[in-house]
């Protein structure tokens, strides 16, 4: 993140936000309003054809917007630290949990708490977008579970990510 200090006053802030791409943590570990959106430098893709924007990259938290083309999924895996919320903002998200699978639509949220599997997919014609979170973001932290991938709903299983 980038810091841009200001006088305080009755009606302000000590701190200003700063649009940073993507948004990362101080030097010095102080904590601040910032502003962050997807853009081609935050850009990166995964899978076959899904692509994701790295919107803040810190230890303490990451949140991630992502998108994946119909047909589209990633290895049921899990985050022995890492909790996750994944947010609808478009489109169908079907995430598949242990004994359970949950449809997300433009609005919903799901929470998935450290050490549950999951594996999160598009099984709708048109493409799904949404926010992922992770808190706190450990590298090394994701683990594929080895567990056989949940059939879309024509039969194939998704494609693999990262």
């Amino acid at each position: 993140m980038m810091w841009t200090p200001t006088k305080a006053g009755p009606e302000t802030s000590t701190l200003q936000p700063r649009t940073t791409f993507p948004m990362r943590e101080s030097p010095d570990q102080h904590e601040a309003p910032a502003i962050a959106r997807a853009e081609p430098a935050t850009h990166y893709t995964w899978g076959d054809g899904c692509d994701g924007w790295r919107l803040v990259e810190s230890t303490k938290l990451r949140v991630r917007e992502e998108r994946i083309p119909p047909g589209g999924a990633e290895p049921p895996h899990l985050h022995r630290i890492g909790r996750q919320t994944c947010y609808d903002l478009s489109g169908t998200l079907t995430v598949h949990l242990p004994g359970e699978t949950c449809r997300l639509r433009n609005g919903d949220l799901l929470y998935v708490p450290a050490g549950v599997a999951h594996e999160v997919r598009n099984d709708a014609d048109v493409p799904v977008r949404f926010l992922v979170t992770t808190t706190p973001a450990i590298a090394g932290d994701r683990e594929e579970t080895g567990c056989q991938r949940a059939p879309s709903s024509s039969g194939k299983p998704g494609s693999p990510r990262r």
